[in-house]
């Protein structure tokens, strides 16, 4: 039975980014050459994740396979994170770094044509496209002098990869189903 996606992501929620060869130096698949500062920035508006509690590993991996299909990039894993470790994770940025630090994560369904699915519309987990994706969207990065969006992106996604997410490389990328832990294995 097709289970409701509600719009606002809880606070325990795992969220689930795909990586692939070159988020690693050199391509070597080693959690120590994970390129952290560059993962987690925007593509076309948004960071784009899934909602482990309504896409599942094996769903995730079928995902992250067949957008990868058409271009120069392997799949090979994984980068999880706990919605509250992130928002937690900003105010201690603001507090520190920049204050004028703003990023959220929402709730971006998207239709089989990538296209987002209006808000008046209810969502579950069979309903055809992308409907457990979300997006990190950077609403201020706080720039400092000239340095530019990026950089300033870069900073907090380097810190907060490093500090608290999970990096899940897969050991068996060219097999259909998902072969290693749950994700929340990872946060226990």
């Amino acid at each position: 039975m097709p289970t409701p996606i509600p719009r606002k992501i809880d606070s325990e929620e795992i969220l689930v980014r795909f990586i692939n060869d070159r988020d690693f130096k050199s391509k070597i698949l080693d959690a120590q050459k994970f390129i952290h500062k560059s993962v987690l920035l925007p593509h076309q508006g948004g960071v784009s994740l899934q909602r482990e509690k309504y896409c599942n590993e094996n769903c995730c991996k079928k995902i992250s396979k067949g957008f990868l299909v058409n271009s120069n990039k392997v799949y090979v894993g994984f980068l999880l994170f706990i919605k509250s470790d992130f928002d937690k994770f900003i105010e201690k940025y603001k507090s520190e770094n920049r204050p004028d630090f703003e990023a959220e994560i929402i709730s971006t369904p998207l239709d089989e044509e990538l296209k987002l699915i209006g808000k008046s519309e209810n969502i579950y987990t069979n309903t055809k496209g992308y409907p457990a994706h979300a997006d990190i969207i950077y609403l201020n990065p706080a720039i400092r002098g000239d340095e530019s969006t990026a950089t300033a992106i870069r900073s907090f996604a380097k810190k907060f990869s490093e500090k608290l997410c999970k990096i899940v490389i897969d050991d068996m990328p060219n097999e259909k189903q998902y072969l290693k832990n749950s994700f929340s294995s990872y946060f226990k």
